[in-house]
């Protein structure tokens, strides 16, 4: 989050939002808005295709949760 916030975005953390669908972060800067899914990874644990998948799947569906949380 502090990589965005040096970007100039503003960031919300969405632990506390039930709409979030997954999403850890959402940044906004302007019309831009940026929907941020942490993984933790490891050389014993790495993200499959599964993961990205899932990531790309809840990224179409993310967007009006995004709106509804930011606006």
């Amino acid at each position: 989050m502090r990589l965005f916030k040096n970007l100039g975005y503003d960031c919300l953390l969405t632990e506390k939002h039930p709409t979030e669908a997954g999403a850890d972060i959402i940044a906004r800067k302007g019309d831009e808005i940026k929907v941020i899914q942490c993984k933790h990874t490891s050389k014993q644990h790495k993200q499959g295709r599964e993961a990205f998948r899932q990531l790309i799947a809840e990224a179409k569906c993310k967007i009006s949760c995004c709106h509804k949380l930011l606006f």
